[in-house]
């Protein structure tokens, strides 16, 4: 498991996304894009914030992080859905 850490941006775009997802999923029954953008952003941030003094993981590291999983987070919530089997085949609001 260092190797995940070795590259700390990895970890970050991945729980980033599962966490917005879960977020939109559970608690906001059908969100609008304002309000995607600002769970994903709040979310970032908090992470961000998490791994930066947790993790000492370099700023520059987590603003490409976070410019990435909101770039794939599509295809990451595919994956993931997928391989939990909560996949709804664009059925739903998320």
């Amino acid at each position: 498991m260092e190797w995940l850490f070795e590259y700390a941006s990895i970890p970050y775009i991945i729980s980033t996304v599962l966490l917005t997802w879960l977020i939109l999923k559970y608690f906001i029954k059908k969100p609008i894009s304002k309000i995607k953008f600002i769970v994903s952003a709040s979310v970032g941030f908090l992470l961000g914030i998490l791994w930066y003094f947790q993790f000492n993981v370099d700023l520059q590291i987590l603003i490409v992080s976070y410019l990435a999983s909101v770039g794939f987070y599509e295809l990451i919530k595919k994956f993931i859905t997928k391989k939990i089997g909560d996949y709804d085949n664009n059925k739903g609001v998320i």
